[in-house]
């Protein structure tokens, strides 16, 4: 039963993880001049390039959701990834902070801290399925 709600914990919080990231690469793609203006750093096809490789992501994030056994393989890996996304938004504030407006910086820091609580809950449902399944074998 409890690894039941775990399992129901990850696929939702992958959805939501999918659907943010389908959100954000549709505004990407649809609005990249806006965001060359307003968040500023790159050029217009950086932003169009960010937002179809986001909605790869998204896809990906979505299909494993839907399955228990890609969830066993994937879900650890866009974890990591996750992971890895906030990472990257720390060194472009860190490196490259100076080239992005005051709503860009808000924006890359908004988008790293709502990733990072979409780790942590899927981090934790992950934990709590390991827990539970070794448990009964």
């Amino acid at each position: 039963m409890t690894q039941v709600k775990n399992r129901q914990l990850l696929a939702k919080t992958l959805y939501v993880n999918a659907g943010l990231s389908l959100l954000l690469a549709i505004d990407l793609i649809l609005f990249p001049s806006w965001f060359a203006a307003k968040v500023g750093g790159l050029a217009t096809e950086i932003y169009i390039g960010l937002g179809i490789a986001l909605a790869m992501w998204a896809v990906d994030v979505f299909l494993v959701a839907r399955s228990s056994a890609w969830q066993d393989k994937f879900s650890k890996w866009i974890v990591y990834l996750d992971w890895a996304w906030v990472l990257a938004s720390a060194l472009v504030v860190a490196l490259f902070g100076g080239r992005f407006s005051e709503i860009g910086l808000f924006l890359i820091v908004a988008i790293a801290l709502a990733v990072s609580v979409l780790a942590l809950l899927e981090q934790s449902a992950i934990g709590k399925n390991e827990t539970v399944g070794s448990v009964g074998v």
